[in-house]
C-alpha cells in the first residue's frame, strides 16, 4: 500500500502577513544598533537607538518622540500578527500599514528628536557634525517597505 502524502497548505495572506511582520520585528531589533554620531571639539561619540530613545545620563534625556516611533512599529507588528492569528477584518491591514508607513518616516527623524540633557550635548547638536546612522536608516527602509507591501496587499489583493 502507498501511504498518502500530506499537503501543507499555507495561504498566500499567511504568508504576505508572515513577510510584513518578519520585516517589522527585523527594524524593531535594530532599537540595539547605532543609531547616531555626534562629533563636536569637546563630544564625540557613537549612540545605540536605546541610548536615544530612553536617554543617557550625561547626554541625553528621554525622548518622547523617539519611543513614538518604537511604539507606532510596535503597534504595526501587533496589527498583522493579528492578522497572522485570524482577524478578518480589512481595518488591520490598512492600520497595520499606516503605522508602519508612520513609523518608517519618523525613522529618518531620529536626530531631530534627540533631547539634549545639558548644554554642551545641545551645543554639539546645534554645532557639531552629526550624522544617522545604520540602525534608524534600515529601520525606516525595512517600515516603509513592509508598509507598502502592506497597503497594496490590502488595496489589491484578493478578499
Amino acid at each position: 500500500m502507498a501511504k498518502k502524502s500530506k499537503k501543507i497548505s499555507v495561504s498566500v495572506d499567511k504568508l504576505v502577513y508572515a513577510g510584513i511582520a518578519l520585516l517589522a520585528l527585523v527594524a524593531l531589533c535594530l532599537i540595539f544598533a547605532p543609531a547616531v554620531t555626534l562629533d563636536y571639539a569637546l563630544l564625540t561619540g557613537t549612540y545605540k537607538g536605546t541610548e536615544v530613545v530612553f536617554g543617557l545620563e550625561d547626554s541625553f534625556a528621554f525622548s518622547f518622540m523617539n519611543l513614538l516611533t518604537y511604539l507606532l512599529l510596535l503597534g504595526g507588528v501587533v496589527m498583522y500578527a493579528l492578522k497572522l492569528a485570524g482577524a478578518k477584518s480589512k481595518l488591520f491591514d490598512l492600520l497595520g500599514a499606516g503605522l508602519l508607513i508612520a513609523a518608517g518616516v519618523l525613522f529618518f527623524f531620529v536626530l531631530t528628536f534627540i533631547v539634549p540633557a545639558n548644554t554642551l550635548t545641545e551645543t554639539v547638536l546645534k554645532n557639531g557634525e552629526n550624522h544617522l546612522l545604520a540602525g534608524p536608516i534600515v529601520s525606516g527602509i525595512l517600515c516603509l517597505l513592509g508598509g507598502a507591501c502592506g497597503l497594496c496587499y490590502a488595496l489589491l489583493g484578493r478578499k
